[in-house]
């Protein structure tokens, strides 16, 4: 693997030595590309209103996970805070790969008509997706993040990738009411199926799977990539089931083509850790095993959680770290660690009088649930090894700093490239 990613870094810089490689340690030994982490805050102006769930402090607070976690690991984790302009362009030209024009027309122009006030989108028995005049910017910008990422990935110059973007996305179809939904379950556009669908068809990938731990089947995903059989695509997921839980598919086991694996849980029971990693995800692991993908895309949904508003899991945060954890390693050694995880569900997230984003931590919360998910794909152990020598080494020295300062000494003056690092290591 090093030797590849080193190789990749020649090409890109054009240099022959390990001084000319895009990544470098100090000294000129070969770097491992970072975890990448993109948010834009586009996706903030997306209104919904008062009675929805999906909120724009998802946003605020994703944004605030992220930026926490690259204060704490800046070897590992490399942070865009705004989608790179021609992914724009790109992804509303890549859109009829993932939805029918009609459908993308429609989108389009009833959000050019909403007012700044968030109202219906699609109104009838949708109830749930609602959208302001700012929301078709926020779900280009959701799906540019994740075309860059998948490039990204591909491309080597990042080991992983997050997308920290909103509106969701796994409920919208080709066309609307995928697979008979009743309504869109606040989604506009699919981003993870068009980053499949990129992927495939724009780099060349030959296989690409994306696995959906949202508490609700992605009904929409299934519907783009795995209606009919390509053999290109497989979407795996394991979600809840009930009566009234929405969209009221993926409740078949058996799958209907090689392309498709769903893992239900038992009707109108809760989602819980033992079911969750003990029986549903060794079944999606060994599926990935006879699929094996170039690329595993994560539809990554935390209403499982068991203080979500959504009520039908009884996870925790530890669990969703556990479950990435276990995914990163099967990404390791099966499809060279490339994963790219794209936020969906998730809306507990603690609030002000306001509806602000508050990070009280009195409570755990969608952050904490995210800010696992974030450790474990940036977790590399050789880089946390840097990391922990150079945080004791910056300890040691402030402790030092105390004694002689309580003995009347003048302080010692800490080192400049830690200092440095500090106070600016994360791009």
């Amino acid at each position: 693997r090093d030797r590849m990613l080193g190789a990749v870094a020649r090409a890109t810089t054009g240099g022959g030595g390990p001084e000319d490689a895009a990544y470098a340690w100090e000294g000129g030994h070969p770097r491992r590309p970072r975890t990448l982490a993109v948010y834009d805050r586009r996706c903030r102006l997306h209104e919904t209103k008062p009675h929805c769930m999906e909120q724009s402090r998802r946003a605020v607070a994703a944004a605030a996970v992220v930026e926490a976690v690259g204060l704490r690991r800046p070897r590992s984790l490399w942070v865009e805070r705004t989608v790179h302009g021609a992914y724009l362009e790109r992804a509303a030209l890549a859109l009829p790969y993932a939805h029918t024009r009609a459908y993308v027309g429609a989108v389009r122009r009833r959000c050019a008509d909403l007012k700044t006030e968030p109202t219906l989108v699609f109104g009838g028995d949708d109830e749930d997706t609602c959208g302001n005049r700012e929301s078709w910017d926020a779900a280009i910008a959701a799906s540019a993040a994740v075309l860059q990422a998948v490039d990204a990935v591909l491309c080597g110059e990042a080991r992983n990738a997050l997308c920290a973007v909103r509106p969701p996305g796994h409920h919208a179809g080709a066309c609307l009411n995928a697979l008979g939904a009743p309504g869109n379950g606040y989604c506009l556009l699919n981003h993870a199926a068009l980053g499949a669908k990129h992927a495939a068809h724009e780099r060349g990938a030959k296989r690409v799977a994306v696995f959906d731990f949202d508490v609700h089947h992605g009904n929409g995903t299934e519907d783009i990539l795995a209606r009919t059989f390509d053999p290109r695509f497989m979407y795996l997921s394991l979600h809840a089931t009930g009566e009234d839980v929405f969209p009221g598919s993926g409740r078949r086991a058996r799958p209907d083509h090689p392309g498709l694996f769903n893992v239900p849980g038992d009707a109108e029971a809760a989602i819980t850790a033992g079911w969750l990693l003990d029986d549903a995800l060794p079944r999606v692991l060994r599926a990935l095993d006879g699929f094996r993908p170039d690329v595993l895309i994560l539809s990554s949904g935390f209403d499982a959680h068991k203080r979500d508003p959504v009520e039908l899991g009884k996870l925790d945060a530890a669990d969703y770290g556990v479950l990435t954890r276990r995914i990163v390693d099967w990404a390791d050694r099966n499809c060279c660690g490339r994963v790219v995880s794209v936020l969906e569900g998730g809306y507990g997230v603690d609030c002000g009088p306001g509806g602000e984003y508050v990070p009280t931590g009195r409570r755990e919360a969608f952050d904490a649930c995210l800010r696992a998910h974030v450790d474990e794909l940036a977790r590399d152990p050789r880089v946390a090894s840097a990391e922990a020598d150079e945080s004791s080494s910056d300890a040691e020295g402030r402790e030092d700093n105390d004694v002689e300062a309580e003995a009347g000494g003048p302080p010692r003056a800490v080192d400049a490239g830690a200092a440095a690092r500090d106070g600016g290591g994360m791009v």
